[in-house]
């Protein structure tokens, strides 16, 4: 067992050992994770009826957090834009930030503290709130008083003091450090002198203080009281925060190279006991030392072993972590049970620009193209005996990838996947490969040959698999979940998707599309089409709504010929415990909705219509 401290943030603690817990493997206790601003609980007794400002993360994320933790008053900046939206006319509130607000008057609504929990998503304005909060003593809009004339100065936190952080970019990107040094910028400016302000995370001292005491409590409390304080090993990235801060509390620091220390820019800044190359070396070397410490030539060979034993699980348990989890939460685990780092999230690298593409179409595949200059015959296509001697089916199939296309074309931010698998015991192709491959022999992409924007998810086995898989291959290519999805298909499967498939990821209805493009039909093979779809997908979905069960399970084990396994556990972790959802009796019945955490997850959840 490990603590784990880091200097981020912006959600719960449980919420962020669920999703370790599901990353790792292996059961995290939120008492295990103490975040940059797990140390403001502390607080709660002293402000927990009294108004305070939470500053920092996604919309009311960190409001949230600081009523989990006792603050029954917690205001954001855009609260206080929905209240007056002349405190800073440049940001129009979008309508999911409306959605997260909660209306007060603040002209009436004394503010005792600001907490900046997170990094701030909109500097500009949260400067300019925290400005007249701090310069009228707590009223929003109320006269400007000068500090030392202040009967209750409004006191002023911080909770990471890093100046700069580790994203997938090439360089360093600033952080809530920054923040606060543009803060005083601007507050100085105005009034001459800088704000007193309280700062806590790593390298502060007082943070490292709170962790001892967390390893302390949960050190007794696995042996009754009965344990020794244990020696503290810490393991981190940065020279700056982990390794000063462990130095200054007399813990035996190990540097590694897997995150903001780079060894091409010479010695650290500060020394640590022991430089590593992962967090496998370092757990290794302080194992190691704790065994030559305490290793005892008194005891027999037997007796030595089962105390070693002990003894190293009570060390074990007392090493804290302190590291970058981007790095830590791809760690598996071996067969003999070993821990390593994948290779694969190792020996690759995505291009930045990647990164600004936030809209998913996806195109589900029904075939397997094997032609080179047509698709308007049998004989180019893997059909089923169904789809055979059907023109208006092929150029369905053409349609939709034609479709496809054209929106990928027409939206610079958008990511086109053609989804489906190697079903065919035919053929090793996938059927996302083989409809990718279609798009450009019949040129249907403008500019560079091959169009970046476009790429096959070759796992999927179904329609459900279809949309979650693509979902997840998205944040495989680009590193980030999509904002908006939309899916081109068959109409007479709309239902299916917008109303089942969607309502099982928890999808957010406004930022789904469905454009359904059918086989050109007669009003027989219409009606066909559609009591083909109740009965073999809308009916069977809407009782066993994740496909896991009897029938829709069986189709998936009869389209998976070559015994395929897909890669997203290891590409888009945060999605595990969905994909491995199954309910039964004991969940509520097969169609019941997951109901963890989710990465698009809105403020509520609900089953909408």
């Amino acid at each position: 067992m490990a603590d784990l401290l880091t200097n981020g943030g912006g959600v719960g603690e449980t919420e962020r050992a669920q999703k370790l817990s599901h990353q790792l493997g292996r059961p995290i206790s939120p008492n295990q994770y103490i975040q940059a601003h797990t140390i403001l609980k502390s607080y709660a007794h002293e402000y927990h009826d009294k108004p305070v400002l939470v500053l920092g993360g996604k919309l009311d994320v960190v409001r949230k957090v600081a009523k989990q933790y006792g603050y029954q008053k917690a205001f954001t900046t855009l609260d206080v834009l929905a209240w007056n939206p002349s405190v800073w006319p440049f940001h129009t509130l979008s309508e999911r930030e409306r959605e997260a607000v909660e209306v007060v008057d603040f002209s009436q609504t004394p503010i005792s503290a600001i907490f900046v929990y997170h990094d701030p998503r909109n500097w500009a304005l949260d400067v300019q709130v925290a400005c007249d909060v701090l310069q009228s003593g707590g009223i929003i809009g109320g006269p400007t008083v000068k500090l030392p004339l202040q009967d209750n100065p409004v006191k002023l936190f911080f909770c990471n003091p890093d100046l700069i952080w580790r994203s997938d970019f090439d360089q360093p990107r600033i952080g809530q450090g920054a923040f606060k040094v543009a803060f005083q910028a601007v507050y100085k400016a105005l009034t001459g002198e800088e704000y007193p302000y309280v700062q806590y995370g790593k390298p502060t001292i007082e943070t490292y203080k709170f962790a001892k005491h967390a390893i302390h409590d949960q050190v007794q409390h696995m042996y009754n009281g009965q344990s020794e304080p244990p020696n503290v090993y810490m393991v981190g990235d940065n020279p700056e925060s982990d390794i000063a801060g462990a130095n200054a509390a007399s813990w035996q620091s190990i540097l590694v190279k897997t995150g903001v220390y780079d060894v091409n820019n010479g010695p650290p800044t500060h020394s640590p006991s022991h430089l590593a190359d992962d967090v496998e070396g370092a757990v290794e070397w302080a194992i190691r030392q704790e065994f030559h410490k305490h290793r005892a030539d008194s005891l027999t060979q037997r007796s030595r072993i089962t105390n070693l034993g002990l003894y190293l699980l009570v060390t074990i348990s007392a090493i804290s972590l302190f590291l970058n989890f981007s790095h830590w939460s791809s760690i598996g685990s071996s067969g003999n049970g070993k821990k390593y780092e994948p290779t694969l999230l190792r020996a690759f690298s995505r291009p930045y620009t990647r990164r600004k593409l936030s809209h998913l179409i996806m195109v589900p595949c029904h075939s397997i193209w094997k032609g080179k200059d047509s698709w308007l015959n049998d004989a180019d296509w893997l059909l089923e005996s169904y789809q055979q001697k059907d023109e208006s089916r092929l150029r369905a199939f053409y349609q939709h990838i034609e479709k496809g296309a054209e929106i990928a074309n027409n939206d610079s931010e958008s990511l086109l996947i053609f989804s489906g698998g190697q079903t065919k015991p035919a053929s090793t192709d996938t059927e996302g490969e083989s409809y990718l491959r279609l798009a450009h022999a019949a040129e249907l992409f403008r500019g560079q040959v091959p169009f970046d924007r476009a790429t096959s998810e070759n796992f999927a086995l179904d329609s459900y698999q279809n949309l979650l898989f693509s979902i997840a291959r998205f944040h495989e290519y680009t590193g980030r979940y999509p904002e908006r999805v939309t899916v081109v298909g068959y109409e007479f499967k709309r239902a299916r998707f917008e109303k089942l498939h969607r309502q099982a990821l928890r999808w957010p209805h406004k930022h789904f599309k469905y454009i359904g493009i059918d086989p050109e039909v007669t009003a027989d093979s219409s009606s066909n089409h559609i009591k083909g779809e109740l009965q073999n997908g809308y009916i069977p979905y809407s009782r066993d709504i994740y496909g896991c069960h009897t029938v829709l399970a069986d189709k998936r084990r009869i389209r998976n010929p070559w015994s395929r396994f897909h890669p997203y556990y290891t590409s888009s972790p945060d999605l595990a415990a969905l994909m491995d959802w199954c309910p039964g009796e004991a969940q509520g019945g097969a169609t019941a909705l997951f109901n963890g955490p989710l990465p698009w997850d809105s403020p509520a959840i609900v089953r909408d219509s």
